[in-house]
């Protein structure tokens, strides 16, 4: 019982804690739009990406529940939100499955639609090398269901992504 009295004291310290931070921080830059995207490769270096971040839904930040992160080496990323499934994000399209060209990412900026709706999401450093830009191909599984809102870095089939083996 004491133990996991202490684990929802945690619990409450860290959400209070994440709550007060998205209410003083300061907004993070929207994308240089003169960086044209090129093709990656692997010799182009890792993906990296830095919190905080923020995720914009058809240019309106998303608001409501904090957006957890699941941060691994890898060079897939992934946004899942309520009602709109899961989004898959790569550098490069993935033989055997069905990625489409749907967007870039340049410097500190992930941009792409889907459905006709237009995401952002701004993080706090260069994601795949800094003042470069790069196509990104998507993959939309809508009937991947999140409880909250999601965003990661993992290697295709490992960990969160092991479904898509």
């Amino acid at each position: 019982m004491r133990k996991m009295l202490q684990n929802a004291l945690l619990i409450a310290a860290l959400a209070a804690l994440a709550f007060a931070q998205h209410q003083h921080r300061p907004g993070i830059a929207p994308a240089n739009p003169n960086l044209v995207p090129q093709e990656f490769t692997i010799d182009d270096g890792p993906v990296s990406i830095k919190v905080p971040f923020q995720v914009f839904v058809n240019g309106k930040e998303f608001q409501g529940h904090t957006i957890g992160w699941h941060i691994d080496t890898g060079s897939t990323m992934w946004l899942g939100l309520p009602g709109q499934g899961m989004y898959i994000l790569s550098l490069a399209p993935r033989e055997g499955y069905n990625f489409q060209k749907a967007g870039a990412i340049r410097n500190h900026v992930i941009a792409f639609q889907s459905d006709r709706n237009q995401y952002e999401i701004r993080t706090s450093g260069p994601i795949a090398g800094a003042e470069k830009a790069w196509n990104l191909y998507v993959l939309h599984l809508p009937e991947m269901e999140m409880k909250g809102p999601l965003f990661g870095v993992d290697r295709l089939g490992s960990c969160t992504l092991a479904h898509l083996k």
